[in-house]
């Protein structure tokens, strides 16, 4: 499994554990009480944020890179219905029901439907981070009075239009200070 997809995977499956409770139990009251083995749903969570977080970033990377973003809808749907349906049967095994328990919950059938609109979704937004990301960081950017490492800088103001011998363009030393940016 590619590193990306182990990074999404828990987002996706909270985000359809979310819709499954949602719609499984649209009541609050039935909600409190089907939810209350999930004392652990909180930190969950926040790490699959954390996790999605950092999977996005690093897709962004990527795409910095040159490297495309490889994340397969089809491919995430299946480890989120594992994931998911394990979370589950986790659930229920350690309250003390059995596994069987689970089947008789209809939020386990309507979250194991879930994951798949799930994982379209982490999808497409791990694949649309990048693009905002650079539209995000491209006016921040601007701003700076100095380039990140590894953002191409302009040749320095003075050497603009100045060639050497070779007909390249001079470049002249000086300290970082006195570059261009742009």
């Amino acid at each position: 499994m590619p590193r990306l997809t182990i990074l999404v995977v828990p987002a996706g499956v909270v985000l359809g554990h979310l819709a499954a409770y949602g719609l499984a139990h649209p009541h609050a009251a039935a909600r409190d009480e089907a939810l209350a083995g999930h004392g652990h749903f909180t930190q969950l969570a926040l790490a699959a944020v954390v996790l999605g977080l950092v999977g996005a970033g690093w897709a962004a990377v990527r795409d910095r890179r040159g490297r495309p973003v490889d994340l397969n809808w089809r491919r995430l749907a299946a480890w989120q219905l594992i994931g998911f349906a394990g979370l589950e049967v986790g659930e229920r095994v350690i309250g003390g029901l059995g596994a069987a328990a689970a089947a008789g919950e209809p939020a386990l059938w309507i979250g194991l439907a879930a994951q798949l609109p799930s994982a379209a979704l982490v999808a497409i937004a791990v694949r649309a981070f990048p693009m905002l990301a650079a539209a995000v960081a491209g006016p921040i950017a601007s701003l700076l009075p100095w380039r990140p490492p590894g953002v191409p800088i302009a040749p320095m103001c003075a050497a603009r239009g100045r060639t050497d011998r070779r007909g390249r363009p001079a470049i002249p030393r000086a300290p970082p200070t006195l570059l261009c940016s742009a």
